[in-house]
């Protein structure tokens, strides 16, 4: 008995033109090398220690020696992309910058 189902035709293969086959390994090239770079950063961010809490204003801490020494001790770890990751001195230090930064570049280009 023969089958008598129409058959579709196999599909044709998809053929990149040779012209365009340095765009696409350049292009690959490139995604590849960001994955990487951002797998690096993942990594340095997740391997970053909890940022010391800071106490609330006026209330004294018992602890004020080991949090001097754990933030003199971050003083030395690489610089954090991620702000509120800061120790206390180097936080304000950055939020100044960022509300000089709001006030005289962003909102007089942007606002």
């Amino acid at each position: 008995m023969s089958d008598t189902s129409p058959t579709a035709p196999a599909p044709e293969p998809f053929r990149v033109p040779d012209g365009d086959l340095d765009d696409l390994a350049s292009t690959l090239a490139k995604t590849m090398a960001e994955v990487s770079r951002h797998g690096v950063i993942l990594d340095r961010l997740g391997s970053e220690p909890d940022p010391v809490p800071v106490p609330a204003a006026g209330r004294p801490t018992d602890d004020a020696p080991a949090a001097e020494a754990a933030d003199a001790e971050r003083a030395n770890d690489p610089t954090s992309a991620f702000i509120l990751a800061l120790g206390r001195e180097a936080y304000a230090v950055e939020l100044a910058a960022l509300s000089d930064w709001v006030n005289h570049l962003f909102l007089p280009v942007y606002g």
